[in-house]
């Protein structure tokens, strides 16, 4: 449980997501994430709608890493980010993760990029899966991701492999007000959490 809890910790920190996504910022102090450098006010606007069509490409995506020092595998299985809406004119976004490490899988949300991060206070938020009940998350891995321990993510990818819809329910620090994503529908989960449990991680 430790080890999971370190990676999850090791993914999650600043700089883990580097090269994944830029921050851009206009003339107006606008910021916009996206897929490559950034460029003119307008390919900025171009790239912040690509983001929001990414959010609605609804899939699942397999990824397998080594560490190069230790040699451990680490595997994962991350949705397309999932818009929490806006805040001050910027969008919010958050990535939904499995991790595998040492033969246990845990779920985590993170925050993309330099988002508020996760309020202290996790009381009340959590995820639902399509019609099955809201489920309270249980644990904050650093202060940009909260999810499940390994043993109670079991119930929750029962429910994504029965279900094609998540809604995540969140709380930026420093604001007291939760926010709820829209239903987001997905494909390609058991696909991917074949390869995950495939994985030699």
């Amino acid at each position: 449980m430790k080890a999971i809890a370190l990676i999850l910790l090791m993914m999650f920190a600043p700089g883990a997501w580097a090269g994944a996504y830029y921050v851009c910022t206009d003339a107006n102090g606008k910021k916009a994430f996206q897929d490559t450098p950034c460029g003119s006010e307008v390919a900025q606007e171009k790239k912040y709608a690509k983001t929001a069509a990414m959010v609605s490409a609804d899939a699942w995506y397999f990824s397998e890493t080594s560490d190069p020092l230790t040699g451990q595998n680490k595997c994962s299985l991350t949705l397309s980010p999932v818009s929490m809406g806006l805040r001050n004119g910027e969008l919010i976004s958050v990535m939904v993760m499995m991790v595998k490490v040492d033969g246990e899988i845990a779920l985590a949300v993170r925050t993309i990029g330099n988002h508020p991060l996760i309020h202290n206070d996790f009381t009340g938020l959590g995820m639902k899966v399509g019609n099955y009940e809201f489920r309270p998350f249980t644990v904050r891995y650093g202060q940009e991701s909260v999810g499940y321990y390994a043993t109670e993510t079991d119930r929750v990818m029962t429910e994504l492999s029965g279900s094609d819809s998540l809604q995540l329910r969140l709380r930026f620090w420093p604001y007291q007000q939760t926010m709820d994503s829209t239903a987001m529908a997905y494909k390609g989960f058991e696909r991917g959490f074949s390869q995950l449990q495939a994985c030699s991680a």
